[in-house]
């Protein structure tokens, strides 16, 4: 980690496509449907899949957006901190 990070959430500092270090990245639809079943998942899909965590890696990030009655509702962040 250089010398002017957090090793934190605070080091994210841009939104690719696919997951690199230092981002947050949309999960691909081919994998919440894997993951969910569906690549609309609501609240209690993504409460309970606990799968997502596995092929994070240290200073990445991932969001899945949250349905709720066919319509995006909610978005949610998962990750590693670099340390």
């Amino acid at each position: 980690m250089d010398a002017d990070g957090t090793a934190s959430i605070l080091d994210i500092d841009h939104l690719p496509t696919s997951p690199s270090s230092g981002a947050v990245a949309p999960v691909p639809s081919n994998v919440l449907i894997e993951l969910f079943g569906t690549d609309q998942p609501t609240r209690e899909m993504v409460e309970q899949g606990e799968d997502l965590f596995e092929d994070i890696e240290r200073g990445q990030g991932v969001y899945i957006v949250i349905y709720k009655d066919g319509t995006p509702s909610e978005l949610y962040f998962a990750g590693y901190s670099f340390d």
